[in-house]
C-alpha cells in the first residue's frame, strides 16, 4: 500500500511539472502588440511563431515528422496558445483542414483533440465548407470526425 502511495505522488508531481508556465504565441508581426510578457522577452518557453510557421510545423507533425517547435504536443494538447488576431487563427485553422484532407495523416486522433480544444464557429465552417465538395470516402469521413470534435468543444465551453 505504502508503494502505491509513493508511485502515485510521484506520477503527480510529474504531471504538475509537465504542466508548467509555457504559451505560444502566433503573430505573423513579431513585434505586434499582442506579443507581451515572457514572449516578448524572448523567452524559450514563450515563442513567437508565425502563423506559417505553426502551420509547417502541423504538417510536419502529421506527416510523421518532427516538428521544430520544441514543446509543439504540450502547446497543442494544452491549448497553450494565442493567436494575435484573426489572421493568424485563419492561417493555422486553414492547415488543419489541409492536413485533415491529405492521403494519409499520422497521429490522427491529435488533430480530433486540436479541433476540439481550438475549434471554433470559423473552424467549423471551413470544414463546412470542404464537406460540400466532392472527397473520398476516407476524407469526408476524417472531416466529419473533426466536425464532430468542433462540435463538441464548442459546447464544453458554451460558445
Amino acid at each position: 500500500m505504502k508503494w502505491c502511495v509513493v508511485i502515485l505522488a510521484s506520477l503527480l508531481v510529474t504531471a504538475t511539472a509537465l504542466a508548467g508556465d509555457y504559451r505560444l504565441t502566433v503573430a505573423n508581426d513579431k513585434h505586434a502588440s499582442c506579443v507581451r510578457g515572457p514572449a516578448a522577452q524572448g523567452h524559450p518557453d514563450w515563442p513567437v511563431l508565425t502563423a506559417k510557421e505553426v502551420s509547417d510545423d502541423l504538417f510536419r507533425y502529421f506527416q510523421g515528422k518532427t516538428p521544430h517547435l520544441k514543446l509543439f504536443v504540450p502547446f497543442f494538447t494544452n491549448a497553450r496558445i494565442t493567436f494575435c488576431g484573426a489572421e493568424e487563427r485563419r492561417e493555422v485553422y486553414e492547415a488543419m483542414v489541409a492536413i485533415l484532407q491529405l492521403p494519409s495523416i499520422r497521429n490522427e486522433f491529435d488533430l480530433y483533440d486540436y479541433c476540439y480544444l481550438l475549434g471554433s464557429r470559423e473552424l467549423l465552417g471551413l470544414i463546412d465548407l470542404q464537406l460540400r465538395q466532392k472527397l473520398s470516402s476516407a476524407i469526408a469521413k476524417r472531416l466529419q470526425k473533426a466536425r464532430a470534435a468542433v462540435l463538441k468543444g464548442l459546447k464544453a465551453r458554451h460558445q
